[in-house]
Order: structure tokens, then sequence, then C-alpha cells
């Protein structure tokens, strides 16, 4: 039998969430502003009726809590900063550029900030300086690792991973960027509604490449790929609801595989089960989910979250068998959303 990888909850309380109880110490308390007879969740510290939410809006106002606020975003400008300092000591002329999630506006707290640094020489006798060098400046090393043509540090600060690859010449991460900004400016709800994707994915565990599940670029090509085959590519609700029936339910794994510049799914040179096949854009050749084993699981993640939504009067803002939660609360955890917008620093972090 296939476990859904969800947070537990009471017989009572069919949300992923916690029960209101467990969030009294973790929710802004603010009595005076409290609507009566209304759910409270992280999004809404001051309560809303649920006769007021519509997953459209509720969608927005939970990206606009979850992703990284103006204080959030100059502490890892500043680390960015320090880091452009430390390679800069070792390799005269080499810059440090942000990608991935950071770099397009889409950083949940709990995000690594990825760098990649162009202009590096790489050998062993440089990487082992670069180790001590992030030593003696407060950083935490987590692992180093080198080829004849690039290379690769994880190190922490303040709470931050910091993921920096080590490239001599221009990065194709950075040509990434350019086209993610593409594909927002063309489906703009895909921000939010990746936001959401990413955020099911990661209290379940299932968002780490390197554990088996899917990268958030891969998450965004396959949200693109589902934007231009839906009949309302800008409505938020509708995309999401497309997403996760088209990848819950819908899609032929085994024959196809996913390009996000096509509307519709091409056909896989070799059949194969329980895997899945991205298409990266920027290299047709390069499989964005190639590391990922945990289809099975994460197509049950999806699929239960489809039928929690599908629970919903999109029109009325009501749950059939209501019991005091809201459409975004249904698939997200409380707590979740909660431990995520207060990250603790990890030992042995300074801030720089």
């Amino acid at each position: 039998m296939m476990l859904i990888n969800t947070p537990t909850h009471s017989d009572t309380d069919e949300s992923v969430g916690p029960q209101r109880s467990d969030l009294s110490n973790s929710i802004s308390d603010n009595s005076a502003n409290v609507i009566p007879d209304a759910v409270n969740t992280p999004w809404y510290p001051n309560g809303v009726s649920h006769q007021n939410v519509r997953l459209n809006a509720e969608i927005e106002v939970f990206t606009k809590h979850i992703l990284l606020r103006e204080s959030e975003h100059r502490a890892r400008n500043s680390i960015r900063s320090s880091v452009q300092g430390v390679v800069a000591s070792i390799w005269q002329g080499a810059t440090v550029k942000a990608y991935g999630s950071f770099a397009n506006g889409l950083s949940l707290p709990c995000s690594s900030l990825d760098l990649v640094c162009e202009g590096a020489d790489i050998d062993e006798m440089n990487l082992r300086i670069l180790n001590q060098t992030f030593q003696e400046r407060g950083y935490a090393v987590l692992g180093s690792m080198h080829t004849e043509d690039m290379g690769y540090i994880s190190v922490q600060s303040s709470g931050i991973a910091v993921n920096l690859s080590l490239v001599k010449g221009k990065s194709m991460a950075r040509q990434s960027v350019s086209l993610i900004k593409k594909w927002l400016e063309e489906f703009p709800v895909a921000r939010q509604v990746v936001v959401i994707i990413r955020s099911i994915l990661s209290q379940a565990k299932y968002l780490d490449p390197a554990t088996g599940g899917i990268s958030s670029y891969a998450i965004l090509a396959m949200l693109i790929h589902v934007c231009r085959s839906t009949p309302q590519p800008h409505s938020a609700d509708q995309v999401l609801f497309s997403f996760l029936l088209t990848f819950g339910k819908n899609f032929d794994f085994v024959n196809h595989a996913i390009h996000p510049e096509h509307g519709q799914p091409l056909q896989r040179s070799t059949p194969s089960e329980n895997t899945i096949v991205v298409i990266d854009p920027l290299d047709p050749s390069n499989n964005l989910t190639i590391s990922c084993t945990r289809l099975a699981q994460i197509r049950v993640q999806f699929s239960y979250c489809l039928m929690a939504l599908g629970k919903w009067d999109a029109n009325a803002g009501t749950r059939r068998g209501y019991k005091g939660r809201t459409p975004v609360s249904s698939v997200i955890s409380h707590q979740w959303a909660v431990n995520t917008r207060k990250p603790k620093p990890l030992p042995g972090a300074t801030t720089h």
C-alpha cells in the first residue's frame, strides 16, 4: 500500500495542517482584528471567513506570504557579495552571479542560494585554498569537488545554504535565468502556481533531486508545458488544477516526454516505467529529471492534492463537509508554512 507523505491530522480535522490550537504561538496575536468564526492560517493570521475565500485570491496571498521579503533578499545579496570577495582573492577577474530561484524572485525562505563563479581556474590546490578561505571568513564548508572543467562547493552562512558552481568560461546556468524570465512574462500566473507546487513537494520532501525529487527548474518547465495547453492559462486556479490533473492522473510517463516549449507530449525514444523525462530547452539532450526516483510517490501526492482542492466550490468558496479550512490549507500544512517562514540559523553560521 502506498502512503501519501503528508503531515498527519486527527479524524476531526482533515486538513494537512495542524489544528488551530497548535499555531497559537506562531501566528500573529492581534485579537482586535480577528474575524469571529473564521479560519486562521499563517497567511491569513487575523482570520478570514471561509465564505470570502477564493482559490485564485488565496494563491496570491499565500505567494506573498511565503516568498522572500526585502530583508531576506538583502541578506542573500550580502552573502553573494561576500562570496564574490572570497573568489576574487583567489581568481582575479572572476565574477559571482546568481541563478536559480533567487535570481528569478522565486526563492522560499528554505531555498538554497545558487551561485556560479565564472572565470575560475580550477585545480586541486585552488579548491583547497577556496575551502580554507571560506572557513576563515566564517562559513561552514559542507563539501566540494572538481573535474577538469568545473568545480562545486557547498557552504552555509547565517542559516542559508549556498551552492557555488565554478566554471572557467561562461555558465549555461545563467542562460536559464533569461529563459525563466521569458516564461514568467508569457504566463504571469506561473510565478504564483509554481510556488504552490514547490511548497507541496517541499513539505513532502520531494523537492530535492539529490534524494530522488524534482528540481525547481524542472517543476517550472512542467508547469509551462501545462500552461501551453490549458484553455485558461492566465487563471491561477485553473492552471493549478490542470497541472495536478495532468501529472497526478492523465500523463503517460512511460511513453511520453515533457517539453516546456510544446503544449503536447513528445514521444519518448525508449518507453520506461517509473521514470520521467523533462527536456531542457537549452540542451535537448539533457533530461532535467534524470535523478528523479520518486515519481510514483510524487504522482500520488499530486492526485491527493487534486482530490482535496476538488472538494471546494470555486464559486461559493465553500467546501462540501466544511470543517474550518481554506483551499490552500487543504494541501499545505500550517506548521510547514510557519517553520518555512522562520528558518533557524544553522550551528556555526555567521553573518557577513
